[in-house]
């Protein structure tokens, strides 16, 4: 990765510019380089798609991509950097059945 063009999601002038890695017991961090960076995740993907470089997303937000083949993932024997992902609702009182199947359903899933 560091003799390739990466592609960054920058926030709040911060550039996501160090991607972390883990493998069982292992974890490492690479400071990548690329010219090109975008406070909108849906830009870093589109340029991804067109091959203007390597991107570091989460695998829900490239999902489809992968499956049809419009994206190769890359260090499979690695995993990104973990991040939480939360259902949230207003009040108690909307934790409906259907809401605590979805909560199940995707804790499955994505788990």
């Amino acid at each position: 990765m560091k003799h390739h063009e990466c592609l960054f999601y920058e926030l709040n002038e911060v550039r996501y510019n160090r991607w972390q890695f883990h493998r069982q017991e292992e974890d490492i961090a690479v400071s990548v380089t690329g010219r090109r960076a975008s406070n909108d995740g849906g830009v870093v993907r589109q340029w991804a798609l067109s091959g203007k470089g390597i991107a570091y997303k989460s695998a829900l937000d490239v999902k489809a991509d992968l499956n049809a083949g419009r994206l190769v993932p890359l260090c499979t024997d690695w995993q990104g950097e973990l991040v939480p992902l939360h259902l949230l609702c207003p009040s108690r009182q909307q934790l409906t059945p259907a809401v605590k199947a979805l909560h199940r359903f995707l804790r499955d899933q994505l788990t």
